[in-house]
């Protein structure tokens, strides 16, 4: 699955993302730059409505959940950031490729 159809997947489900708290979402690295082989993950990085959902340790649980909806959609295993990104060079690894869905 290319980039392009990655996105618009993620765009006509972004209702039950949304539902699971997903506020926006984006595609980075090898999948972004099309540059990816049949086996390669997809690299997606989330930013959650912290308005909804679960508070304190439950959130894993949440991105857990999330991770594995995206997993089944894709069809593929799925890699989450989650943002605020702290870490320098991951974060300017999403900037670089990133690919907004919504």
């Amino acid at each position: 699955m290319n980039r392009h159809e990655i996105i618009e997947l993620l765009k006509a489900n972004k209702a039950r993302l949304v539902e699971h708290g997903v506020k926006h979402i984006s595609l980075f690295g090898s999948r972004a730059r099309d540059e990816y082989y049949s086996k390669s993950d997809v690299d997606l990085c989330i930013e959650l409505n912290l308005d909804q959902g679960a508070p304190g340790f439950a959130r894993i649980q949440q991105i857990q959940e999330i991770k594995e909806y995206l997993s089944k959609l894709l069809r593929n295993n799925v890699d989450i950031v989650v943002e605020p990104v702290f870490g320098e060079n991951l974060r300017t690894e999403i900037e670089r490729d990133r690919k907004h869905a919504f």
